[in-house]
């Protein structure tokens, strides 16, 4: 949402910059990004960070080249906002698809669990 936002906002200095430091602070949701790979990672915690860190510097990399992409298509420096935001809604979508499996999977143990004690 904010950076959907800022693409509209950053025609304006005054405008621009609140949502150049929301944008910054949205970087606080990476411990929890990591808190939760270290629940769901279990014996192999530092496998999972290694690939937590790998992903977010591939997200940074495509970003940049869907950014530039975009730049050089003519479409202006506030169509790199409308990418983020698009690329963002990607990475939900797979959360919510992760979460969605977890909860799958963590009913089916419980069942099998409820199963074999009965």
């Amino acid at each position: 949402m904010i950076l959907a936002l800022f693409s509209v906002a950053v025609h304006w200095a005054w405008t621009a910059v609140p949502f150049v430091l929301l944008i910054g602070a949205g970087f606080a949701a990476a411990p929890a990004l990591q808190t939760r790979l270290m629940d769901v990672g279990r014996e192999a915690q530092t496998l999972a960070a290694a690939l937590n860190h790998s992903a977010l510097n591939i997200a940074n990399a495509f970003g940049a080249w869907l950014g530039g992409v975009a730049i050089s298509g003519g479409y202006g420096y506030a169509s790199t906002g409308w990418i983020g935001a698009l690329l963002a809604l990607a990475g939900l979508a797979v959360f919510a698809a992760a979460v969605a499996i977890e909860r799958r999977s963590a009913v089916a143990r419980s069942l099998a669990a409820n199963g074999a004690s009965a």
